[in-house]
């Protein structure tokens, strides 16, 4: 008998929705090694994060780990970089950010896991931070800066409470620099020329996010959430409505408050594209569906 198939939008094994958010949660038999964590409330955040987290229990499976009985002694606290990653995941600081906030950690956090992730936390060198900072800057310099800004708070964190020594902060002195913000435009015509060239290379979704960024001059995370329910009223009269993450914020009693209501005509540039280039269907409608993953 085959198998059915799994649903192109079904959460990935050991994701639970519970009380409007997403958590990973393993089994029973790797609770002495592993912790429930929260994911937040965005589907395509929780489930990428589940499935890195899916990830390292499979390799670590396969190296022969088995998880510790109750009897067995245990060293607590978190040794390598990963696991404190994991605890910063599965702490308050981390419930309290925005959901688009969260999206950009854990894009950040799985920069450092890949360079530093099996490392002892404790032991990881100034030396080994600047090098790896430096070569990055090279072809990435604003990745680099936020990247290495994410190590700095993480480790920060960690001294904080307690999992590492607090002088044990190998990012503390590195020289991330002020990035390069705003230091480069772009006109329309250098516009039609970029989006031209992602339709060539078979990712029209790219040139979509360009367009959109840049006709209704929007930040690229909210670009990416924009669905089609975001396009309201007749065709006379189209108009572009969301809410912006960035300005959303924790209040006083901890509920997270909207951002600002964006309500603009819909530019006629991204009307155009949506028109001549229309993004795959999906469950959510999204505007921008990237063509390798859905």
């Amino acid at each position: 008998m085959r198998k059915a198939k799994k649903a192109p939008n079904a959460a990935p094994k050991r994701m639970h929705p519970s009380g409007g958010r997403w958590y990973w949660k393993p089994e029973r038999r790797l609770r002495p090694s592993w912790k429930t964590i929260p994911l937040g409330e965005g589907f395509a955040a929780a489930a990428a994060e589940a499935r890195r987290l899916n990830q390292q229990v499979d390799e670590w499976l396969a190296k022969g780990a088995l998880p510790l009985t109750p009897r067995q002694k245990r060293r607590t606290g978190p040794t390598t970089v990963s696991q404190l990653a994991s605890e910063f995941r599965a702490s308050p600081a981390w419930k309290k950010l925005r959901p688009r906030t969260a999206y950009q950690y854990i894009y950040e956090f799985k920069r450092l896991e890949a360079e530093f992730g099996h490392e002892p936390a404790a032991t990881l060198s100034e030396q080994r931070v600047d090098e790896w900072i430096e070569e990055l800057q090279l072809t990435a310099p604003e990745t680099a800066r936020h990247v290495a800004a994410k190590g700095r708070l993480l480790f920060k964190w960690a001294g904080r409470k307690g999992l590492i020594p607090r002088s044990s902060n190998p990012f503390m002195g590195a020289a991330i620099g002020q990035g390069k913000k705003r230091k480069v435009r772009i006109t329309a015509d250098d516009l039609k020329i970029l989006v031209a060239a992602c339709d060539i290379a078979g990712k029209p979704s790219i040139g979509t996010a360009l367009v959109i960024g840049f006709a209704a001059v929007q930040r690229i995370t909210d670009c990416i959430a924009l669905t089609d329910a975001a396009i309201e009223g007749p065709p006379t009269d189209r108009r572009l409505r969301f809410t912006q993450s960035k300005s959303a914020k924790v209040g006083a009693r901890g509920a997270l408050e909207p951002g600002f209501q964006v309500d603009m005509a819909l530019p006629a540039m991204i009307a155009q594209r949506l028109a001549t280039h229309p993004p795959a269907k999906t469950k959510e409608g999204f505007l921008i569906v990237s063509e390798s993953t859905g």
